[in-house]
């Protein structure tokens, strides 16, 4: 049974994955000054905060391609929001800032999946 309009169902879907997730990108940057009183985090704790994920982004940008290969578009697209929000969730546990730069490092691990699974499901 075909479903009319399901196809634009699905890009709604994943264009509103998509703009939640860069929107949620600069929370960090934006919460800084709070931080900086709330878990007493320096500006150079702050940078290795902000590097932790950078790096972790890179690498799971590069390599999430081959994971999508190996698993399909829909188990990777749901692990990766499943796994986002988890690591999301962790940031309120966060009381020092290496705890704070470990979340971030899993969020980093866990958001680029869902931008190229998206861009997956759109091409097919």
């Amino acid at each position: 049974m075909k479903i009319p309009g399901l196809r634009w169902v699905i890009a709604l879907l994943l264009f509103s994955e998509t703009l939640l997730a860069y929107l949620d990108l600069p929370e960090t940057s934006v919460l800084a000054p709070l931080l900086s009183k709330t878990i007493g985090m320096t500006n150079s704790q702050y940078a290795f905060v902000a590097q932790g994920f950078l790096v972790s982004y890179t690498v799971a940008f590069l390599l999430g391609g081959l994971v999508i290969d190996k698993l399909g578009v829909r188990w990777r697209l749901g692990a990766s929001i499943f796994c986002s929000s988890v690591a999301n969730a962790l940031h309120a546990l966060a009381n020092t800032p290496m705890e704070l730069a470990v979340c971030r490092f899993l969020l980093g691990l866990a958001y680029p999946a869902a931008f190229v699974a998206a861009a997956r499901a759109v091409s097919e």
